[in-house]
């Protein structure tokens, strides 16, 4: 089986492998040893079968790597309001990640620092001090009242 198989339906995928053997000498009779024998054969290749599987699919997570590794990216910055519904506090989340350009690539947080509500004034002015010191970075800011607010 390749291991593409497996994603066939789903991108997540579980493999088990249930083994019921006995101890040698609980079994009483040849039929029962040729039976026990045939299941550890059995039990074997499907073992082997799914090392290689396994293998395969190592390998594609390594071509994956290589593909995120090689991906174009930008810097960005961004600032934006939290409210906590639990207890009623604000936060002000400052951080800079990177964006990629490739397929199906998350964003890579480089920079996260966290102001409380009182310190809106040092996160902004952390804000404009990280833009300068970042010139071509791209940032947006988003610390406006929801309306739900």
């Amino acid at each position: 089986m390749s291991y593409k198989d497996l994603f066939t339906h789903s991108p997540d995928a579980e493999l088990r492998r249930f083994i019921y053997i006995k101890k040698p000498s609980a079994i009483t009779s040849l039929k029962d040893l040729a039976y026990y024998s045939g299941r550890a054969a059995q039990a074997i290749a499907e073992a082997q079968e799914l090392i290689k599987t396994m293998q395969e699919y190592q390998q594609a997570l390594y071509a994956r790597s290589q593909e995120i590794y090689s991906a174009n990216y930008k810097l960005f910055l961004f600032l934006e309001r939290k409210r906590n519904y639990y207890d009623n506090t604000k936060s002000y989340i400052i951080t800079i990640c990177k964006r990629f350009d490739g397929h199906n690539v998350a964003d890579e947080e480089i920079l996260r620092e966290k102001y409380p509500g009182k310190e809106r004034h040092k996160a902004l002015k952390r804000f404009e001090e990280l833009k300068k010191q970042y010139p071509n970075i791209e940032n947006d800011m988003d610390i406006a009242k929801k309306q739900w607010e």
